[in-house]
C-alpha cells in the first residue's frame, strides 16, 4: 500500500495521506510522497487546485515518534 494516493477530479488534484493505522503520522515515505505529489501537481497546467486529505479518523497526527525511521531530515 502506498503512503500517498493521488487522484484528479477535474482541475483538482487530491493528495491523500494513507497511513490510517497510525492516524497518518508523518514518516519519511509519507513526507516525501506529499512533497513529490505537490511538485508533480505544480508542473501540471491542468491542475488548478491541490487538496490534501487523510484516510481514516485523522488528517495527520504529526511526526511519527513510534521509534521507526521518522521524518527527521529534509533535503532540498
Amino acid at each position: 500500500m502506498s503512503a500517498v494516493t493521488v487522484t484528479d477530479r477535474g482541475h483538482v488534484r487530491v493528495i491523500q495521506l494513507n497511513r490510517p493505522e497510525v492516524m497518518n503520522a508523518l514518516n519519511d515515505e509519507l513526507s516525501w510522497g506529499v512533497v513529490n505529489a505537490i511538485e508533480d501537481a505544480a508542473k501540471d497546467d491542468n491542475v488548478w487546485v491541490i487538496g490534501i486529505t487523510g484516510t481514516g479518523r485523522a488528517f495527520c497526527a504529526g511526526l511519527d515518534l513510534s521509534g521507526g525511521r521518522a521524518a527527521t531530515s529534509w533535503r532540498g
